[in-house]
């Protein structure tokens, strides 16, 4: 439906809105996380930047393990101290979830 759409793609929300508002309302110390398809999470990597907001930590997130990258949840802050990279598979192999996809996710899954 148009709300799941919403949710799904940025039509409403564009990376420069979304960079511009969390360069007004984040306090110094603070951080904010954001997950974008594999690609399009570089493309608001370079937005942020120009808003003074820097990515400190990366987890790309994969199918399985040697598959391309589907997405990529980052944290930024307003300070350049370096980043943590870091990669998660969600599968072991196609009809097994990864050990840490598993401890990740149980809390929120009734079935894993």
């Amino acid at each position: 439906g148009k709300k799941k759409d919403v949710a799904i793609h940025d039509d409403y929300l564009s990376s420069v809105d979304l960079a511009d508002a969390v360069s007004r309302i984040l306090k110094k110390e603070g951080s904010f996380w954001v997950m974008y398809p594999y690609h399009e999470f570089w493309n608001f990597e370079k937005v942020a930047r120009k808003y003074g907001l820097f990515l400190r930590q990366e987890i790309t997130l994969l199918n399985q393990p040697g598959q391309q990258p589907l997405r990529v949840v980052g944290r930024f802050l307003r300070t350049v101290d370096g980043k943590e990279s870091s990669e998660l598979s969600i599968r072991q192999s196609p009809n097994n979830y990864s050990e840490e996809f598993v401890a990740l996710m149980r809390p929120y899954y009734l079935n894993l």
